[in-house]
């Protein structure tokens, strides 16, 4: 138990590093995303739009919002289970877990104009390492807000999924994972589910 607590932590703050990493070195103007559709030019508050390739599904009236924990990192905060424990904290970077799921929280830190555009460049940077990651239908979370969603399903002992929103000019990603050998039973599909809308319906952006 102690070595998948400690195994998670160094991986939640690699991936911190990475998307860290992002705002350090960004990609140029060059990008072609640069081009994607971004905030409209007055200056409102009008989210990013969906890629039309991707399905974006109406928010569930029938989620029980999570009432755990509330996780907070710069200008958003969220609602982890009643039953996790923090495992990390490393300031903008919040970890979370119990005995069959995890959670970490934070700020995405991208300088790309578009929800499409934050995928692609999430996806380039945590896959260099050789991950497979899928991206699948896009969500709604906070009742509100398009989200990215990302699926890893690479490492045989978890399934991990990462959520990326943006709003105003702010951008954060969301990471819930399941362990394959959760205690004292894994999670079924629809129970794995339940939890990330139930997660996912929490999330709030705090600044004006």
């Amino acid at each position: 138990m102690i070595s998948r607590v400690s195994w998670r932590g160094g991986a939640n703050v690699a991936g911190a590093v990475l998307v860290l990493l992002v705002a350090g070195c960004g990609a140029g103007s060059d990008d072609p995303d640069a081009s994607g559709s971004g905030a409209p030019a007055d200056g409102t508050s009008e989210t990013p739009s969906p890629s039309p390739s991707v399905a974006v599904p109406s928010p569930t009236a029938t989620v029980e919002p999570a009432d755990g924990p509330v996780i907070r990192t710069e200008g958003a905060r969220i609602r982890g289970l009643s039953t996790y424990k923090r495992v990390s904290d490393f300031g903008v970077l919040q970890g979370y877990r119990d005995d069959q799921s995890t959670l970490s929280f934070l700020p995405g830190y991208t300088d790309k104009p578009s929800l499409d555009a934050f995928a692609r460049q999430y996806m380039r940077i945590a896959g260099e390492d050789g991950d497979q990651l899928e991206r699948v239908d896009d969500v709604v979370v906070g009742g509100e807000y398009n989200a990215f969603h990302v699926l890893d399903s690479t490492d045989p002992t978890e399934e991990a999924h990462v959520f990326g929103v943006m709003f105003l000019d702010g951008s954060w990603t969301i990471h819930i994972s399941f362990y394959e050998n959760g205690e004292p039973q894994p999670l079924t599909a629809d129970e794995r589910q339940q939890v990330m809308d139930s997660i996912l319906a929490t999330f709030e952006p705090t600044f004006n």
